[in-house]
């Protein structure tokens, strides 16, 4: 059972692909990040289309955080049939330029998956 205050946070694969055993800043600061997730009791959102990107992705440190998520029960997991938001997907066709379409599409399936749960995204990009 997940604390009263936890969320559910999507977390972005640069986040675990950074998440690493070094004392490089981006690398302790992504890791803390992930202790702080596992230790205050907050669940990571799954989808199918985040489960690829980070297969790709996950550190050393971050797949053994994942295990411990997993084994204390803290993943949430979206139904297939609602991850995808086909309105919001059109509001974006609507109004993106075309020459930025390419850029949105690759991280819409964590604005959706935030949508669906605590609307909370965690990433390293700056926008």
């Amino acid at each position: 059972m997940a604390n009263q205050g936890s969320r559910r946070l999507v977390i972005d694969a640069d986040v675990v692909h950074s998440a690493g055993e070094t004392e490089h800043p981006v690398s302790s600061a992504c890791r803390r990040f992930l202790e702080t997730v596992l230790d205050a009791g907050h669940r990571v959102v799954m989808t199918d289309a985040i489960m690829i990107e980070w297969r790709n992705h996950l550190s050393r440190y971050s797949r053994r955080w994942r295990r411990q998520m997993y084994g204390r029960r803290r993943v949430y997991r979206i139904e297939k049939e609602k991850e995808r938001d086909n309105n919001l997907r059109n509001r974006i066709d609507q109004a993106v330029h075309r020459d930025q379409k390419a850029i949105v599409d690759k991280d819409v399936h964590l604005i959706e998956a935030a949508i669906a749960t605590d609307r909370l995204v965690t990433s390293k990009k700056l926008f």
